[in-house]
């Protein structure tokens, strides 16, 4: 169980893992099971090429329904926080597949995603950012208690990806991800 946690900590960025575990009414070990679950039982998208999103649904219940619409019959209603994969969105809407298999669209503001595939990650694009220090350590989280990952030198550049209550989760230019205090960065070089 403490192997599940571990790897559930290293895969969802902390600002998601606490909205998670604050709202979903089970643990957000669990949540991550079902989703392993999930990938495990080979439920995959239905447009080729393309992997399905990991969402959880954020309103009580949250309807299936049969086409995009509310005129549409209803074929399934989810309880907050129940895992989904979105397979394909279409305007407002998404095609989503349910852990008992069915197939219908829900409205997108309704959920909550909580995993992409690979492909939608790279197309982010992060701020860039500069070191003040002269050498600053790289945490595994944000905070000092957590382990040194790595360091990085007065105005190296580096990738903003997340930030957390005065800690920023950046990446180097060797691939290197950690925690740093945002108090360290500046957006521009310094002399």
């Amino acid at each position: 169980m403490r192997k599940l946690r571990q790897i559930y900590e290293i895969l969802v960025p902390i600002n998601i893992r606490q909205s998670i575990e604050r709202k979903v009414p089970m643990p957000a070990w669990a949540i991550f099971a079902l989703i392993i679950i999930i990938i495990l039982l080979g439920i995959s998208a239905t447009k080729v090429g393309k992997e399905p999103i990991l969402a959880l649904a954020k309103s009580q219940p949250l309807q299936v329904m049969v086409g995009r619409g509310t005129d549409y019959r209803i074929i399934e209603k989810l309880n907050y926080g129940a895992p989904l994969l979105i397979l394909k969105e279409k305007g407002e809407w998404a095609y989503i597949k349910t852990l008992s298999g069915k197939k219908g669209w829900v409205e997108k503001e309704l959920l909550k995603i909580i995993a992409e595939p690979e492909e939608k990650k790279a197309e982010k694009k992060y701020e860039t950012r500069y070191i003040k220090m002269d050498q600053l350590n790289m945490r595994s989280g944000p905070g000092i208690g957590y382990k040194i990952v790595g360091k990085v030198t007065k105005n190296e550049a580096v990738s903003k990806i997340e930030v957390y209550g005065g800690w920023c989760k950046i990446k180097t230019s060797r691939g290197i991800i950690g925690w740093v205090n945002s108090k360290y960065l500046s957006i521009s070089k310094v002399k």
